[in-house]
């Protein structure tokens, strides 16, 4: 299991033991490239660049929205355990 990864039509566990990246599924006969499992038709895919693209703006961006948003539930948060609180105190 750790050294494989699943056919992205078929979801069939395989096994790269050789070879190049270009993958043919041996259950659904699906043609995709090894390294980010796209459609690998003929080898174009690989022709075009794309597995070895690093898209570091893209992580970057989702980075900052993903701390945007813990800070948002943070404030959030804080405003709801004060006025749980609030209301405990209230209640006694």
């Amino acid at each position: 299991m750790a050294n494989t990864k699943p056919c992205p039509k078929c979801k069939v566990n395989i096994e790269k033991n050789q070879g190049c990246n270009h993958m043919v599924c041996e259950k659904c006969k699906h043609q995709f490239c090894w390294l980010c499992l796209a459609d690998d038709l003929n080898y174009v895919h690989q022709h075009s660049g794309k597995c070895n693209k690093f898209e570091g703006q893209k992580v970057e961006k989702d980075r900052e929205e993903a701390k945007h948003e813990l800070m948002k539930y943070q404030f959030y948060y804080e405003r709801y355990a004060n006025h749980e609180k609030s209301k405990q105190i209230c209640q006694k």
